[in-house]
């Protein structure tokens, strides 16, 4: 019964949403209610077969609609079932909407994205199927989540952030990227595999680029190499670090123990801070300034959390004591 009384961010749940609407669901409407629900059961049949059919790991499986994208005796079904599911998707109407939702356009756009890119590689390439579990986007949206998560409470990096971020988790340990969890294709057949020690990549294989051209060194933007020579240079860092703490006296002079509630507070804190420091580059009082006062509203917020959780927490009885104790006075 889980899977039809999700509430909150559980109808987010992909794995959940697969279990309702799959073929043995469709199988149990059809079995129990018969042509009362007949569409319905014909509606989550179709999801399945779609589903399935966006994400092929095989090239050959049990379900005919999860086999390989184009073999011979699999590409009239799936393309029925892709053309279908991308008239059902165009002509439903979520109830109070009169166009379609993003998710809607979301499947049409791959329905036939997958049916193009598969006449393309066919016929400038000569593959004869696809995998199509290998064109999600899983391992973009967590290669993504690595660079926000770097930042900390920063989860919008500018330009000039999102580089220096990218940088670290080149040269730093081998980051935690999506690994898909079928077979090795080496098992299943696949026409290209990718070895293991020399790794190569569909472009360079299907283009024939043995040998990449010379790439030409790249010129630092200007704000990075500012901050770079402020923080490499031995003596810098003393300097630096003195600096950080007539900052921290800047901030609290301006802030004392709260905020400040006045329009502006990061830009003038910036400003204020380029009178006093002027030989620091402007985009690090910028940063300094953002950074530093995210920081203290989230203490301030968790400072508020803890005391109305305590105060939640407080027992029923103490809270009606202190009541009464306004209304009585001593002696009486």
């Amino acid at each position: 019964m889980k899977i039809v009384q999700v509430r909150g961010q559980e109808c987010q749940r992909v794995y959940l949403a697969a279990q309702l609407l799959s073929e043995r669901v469709a199988k149990a409407v059809s079995h129990i209610f018969g042509d009362r629900y007949r569409k319905e059961a014909e509606f989550i049949a179709l999801v399945d077969q779609a589903f399935d059919t966006f994400n092929s790991r095989h090239v050959s499986d049990g379900k005919l609609h999860r086999s390989a994208f184009g073999l011979a005796h699999t590409i009239e079904d799936q393309y029925s079932c892709l053309l279908k599911f991308t008239k059902v998707m165009r002509d439903a109407r979520v109830v109070g909407s009169n166009s379609m939702l993003p998710f809607q356009k979301g499947f049409v756009m791959s329905s036939t994205a997958l049916r193009g890119l598969y006449s393309a590689v066919q016929r400038h390439h000569g593959l004869s199927y696809l995998l199509t579990s290998r064109l999600n986007q899983d391992c973009v949206e967590n290669f993504f989540s690595q660079l926000r998560g770097m930042g900390a409470a920063n989860t919008n990096p500018t330009a000039v952030e999102a580089k220096n971020r990218l940088r670290l988790l080149l040269i730093g340990a081998a980051p935690t990227v999506a690994a898909a969890t079928h077979d090795d294709p080496r098992e299943s057949g696949a026409s290209v595999l990718l070895e293991e020690k020399e790794p190569t990549y569909l472009s360079a294989t299907t283009l024939d680029l043995d040998h990449e051209p010379p790439v030409e060194p790249e010129v630092p933007d200007a704000d990075v190499t500012a901050v770079e020579n402020l923080v490499t240079a031995p003596p810098a860092v003393a300097r630096w670090l003195d600096e950080v703490e007539q900052l921290e006296v800047l901030f609290t002079t301006m802030h004392g123990g709260d905020v400040d509630r006045g329009p502006g507070v990061v830009r003038r804190l910036a400003e204020a801070a380029a009178l006093k420091f002027p030989q620091l580059h402007p985009y690090v009082l910028r940063k300094y300034a953002m950074t530093r006062t995210q920081l203290r509203v989230r203490e301030i917020r968790r400072l508020i959390g803890d005391r109305e959780r305590l105060r939640k927490e407080q027992p029923t009885c103490s809270r009606e004591a202190k009541r009464a104790r306004l209304y009585v006075h001593p002696g009486d």
